[in-house]
């Protein structure tokens, strides 16, 4: 389905909540959309923060690659709300079971926003990496930044065959069940906040599992994010 086709969705009186640990310490901003008149439906409206200098941190929108998470991305985007300058970013976290549908339209809408709007769309996937200390070698979890393309066409493209799954119940050594639900946890939270604290405090990074933060003069002291 293209977004073009895709219903508006009123927002009205919705919340937002964005958390993230940075190298500075822990960072948390909550938005509130105003409520909006019945004709103004259609739009997100001016958001109220709990504290005034939150409007100046890095806003972050999880994207699921549905149409309602992109409604609310594009929507943010064309009304001023998300700004490329703040550092704002909009974050895609694949599981490698998605409807390959969903890859597609995932893929379009990251194309539109960094065209459209100069707002970074990170697709990123969970994995693991070998870590040491004093001798002692193990694996750890991580996550990797990807490409919107699969990975059987690049290597540094997205997993789509239940490959996470796999490596994740590897890693722990166990199955998710009703007592601990650790797809969610494993999956998207964790290399999410992994994503941010890296984004949001312009670190180096773990460079052993493929991280680098490249100085960018022309940032005024900012950096762009590469891989090894």
């Amino acid at each position: 389905m293209a977004f073009d086709e895709m219903p508006r969705v009123d927002r009205r009186g919705a919340r937002s909540r964005c958390r993230g640990e940075t190298g500075a310490g822990r960072m948390t901003m909550v938005g509130t959309v105003e409520q909006l008149p019945e004709a103004d439906a259609q739009s997100l409206g001016a958001l109220r923060y709990r504290e005034p200098h939150h409007a100046d941190l890095p806003h972050l929108v999880s994207f699921s690659g549905g149409r309602s998470s992109a409604a609310l991305a594009f929507m943010a985007a064309e009304e001023g709300l998300l700004r490329p300058e703040r550092r704002d970013a909009v974050l895609f976290a694949n599981t490698s079971a998605e409807h390959p549908g969903t890859y597609e339209f995932a893929a379009e809408c990251k194309e539109r926003l960094e065209a459209e709007f100069g707002l970074p769309c990170f697709w990123f996937e969970f994995c693991t990496v070998e870590d040491a200390w004093r001798g002692d070698y193990w694996r750890r979890a991580s996550y990797r930044l990807v490409k919107p393309v699969p990975v059987e066409q690049d290597s540094d493209g997205y997993r789509s065959s239940g490959e996470l799954f796999e490596e994740l119940v590897s890693l722990q050594g166990m199955l998710p069940n009703p007592h601990s639900r650790t797809c969610t946890a494993k999956l998207k939270l964790y290399p999410s906040h992994e994503l941010i604290g890296e984004w949001l405090g312009a670190t180096e990074g773990p460079a052993h599992a493929g991280h680098h933060w490249q100085p960018d003069p022309s940032a005024g002291g900012g950096g762009v994010a590469d891989k090894a």
